[in-house]
């Protein structure tokens, strides 16, 4: 005798945290502004455009809208990505560095 088992549908909706980068292009520093339903953790990297990594910061996100400032010093002219890794989403977005 053939038993079907029942079938399960599992859908993810993507959460689409909202970010924003201003300025862009920027200079010495960019202010990252990323918007959260509930408190969390956040990583944030750097990566320039060999893909090697340049900077990591770890931030603790509150609900609401979170302000969070790099300073851009130590990097050369050029355009990086930059990688928001929070438990529910990861984002990317394009960043530019002038001098």
């Amino acid at each position: 005798e053939i038993k079907y088992s029942n079938i399960l549908i599992i859908r993810k909706t993507p959460t689409h945290i909202p970010v924003t980068i201003m300025p862009n292009p920027a200079n010495n520093h960019v202010s990252v502004t990323v918007y959260t339903e509930v408190n969390t953790q956040a990583t944030i990297t750097l990566l320039d455009k060999l893909g090697s990594t340049v900077l990591v910061q770890k931030h603790n996100l509150t609900k609401g809208y979170n302000n969070v400032n790099l300073s851009l010093d130590k990097f050369s002219e050029g355009v990086y990505a930059l990688l928001i890794d929070t438990p529910f989403e990861k984002i990317v977005k394009q960043l530019i560095i002038v001098r």
